[in-house]
């Protein structure tokens, strides 16, 4: 019953379904080298990278935090001063004026 023919198309039903196997093997490894699944899986999550840079900021305490946590507290009074000044406007140096409105 299996004469020449029906071996030729056997043999090239499964040719095609090599080249079938093959091409979703390539857009497989496509995206799984490329997009979102690389992405989810090479790129380190937040997690870690807070857990590394805490790791990599974990030093003791310098000079400069020990001289500044000993210094004394700035005082802000909030008595207002009277002070008597006018603001004045200085020459514009060939600025425009604030009511500039543009050319007409």
């Amino acid at each position: 019953m299996l004469n020449g023919y029906n071996l030729k198309k056997i043999a090239l039903n499964i040719f095609y379904l090599f080249c079938a196997v093959i091409l979703f093997k390539l857009a497989h490894n496509y995206y799984k080298t490329t997009g979102t699944y690389a992405m989810s899986n090479y790129l380190p999550s937040e997690e870690s990278k807070v857990i590394d840079f805490t790791k990599y900021n974990d030093f003791p305490v310098t000079l400069e935090e020990e001289v500044v946590s000993q210094m004394a507290p700035i005082v802000v009074s909030n008595e207002s001063t009277h002070l008597n000044y006018q603001p004045i406007l200085e020459g514009l140096h060939d600025a425009a004026p604030i009511d500039y409105e543009g050319v007409i």
